[in-house]
């Protein structure tokens, strides 16, 4: 019973510190970075750093189905993309609800094939 009272404990400690920094900015959080054919960012990280920066995903609709695009640049000149056709409706949702406070993650194959989108919502990714 005391191993349970101390992992209880434990657990409620780290959700506490959780909260007090859930809306901590960092700069590190929300600038672009790209490796091979992965990238991550902020949107709002972007816009404010040097103009050649960016990360964003878009949808494109057609009558064979819709289509999830993504593309980023960082601040070293390195870029990927990705594209998925007939993009699953979760994908489709998450990408058409980015906005300022969105950071974004995305994988590709070699093929430039999406693999992997990832949304996150939150003000420490302004």
């Amino acid at each position: 019973m005391p191993v349970l009272k101390l992992l209880l404990i434990a657990a409620a400690g780290m959700l506490l510190h959780a909260q007090t920094f859930a809306g901590l900015y960092d700069e590190r959080n929300a600038q672009v970075a790209v490796s091979g054919n992965m990238a991550h960012g902020g949107v709002d990280a972007g816009r404010s750093k040097p103009e050649s920066t960016f990360i964003g995903c878009d949808v494109n609709s057609a009558q064979s189905g819709s289509a999830v695009t993504c593309k980023a640049k960082d601040a070293h000149g390195a870029s990927t993309w990705c594209t998925t056709p007939n993009a699953p409706r979760a994908w489709i949702e998450m990408v058409s609800g980015i906005n300022s406070l969105s950071y974004i993650s995305f994988f590709a194959d070699s093929s430039h094939v999406c693999k992997s989108i990832s949304v996150q919502q939150g003000s420490q990714f302004k």
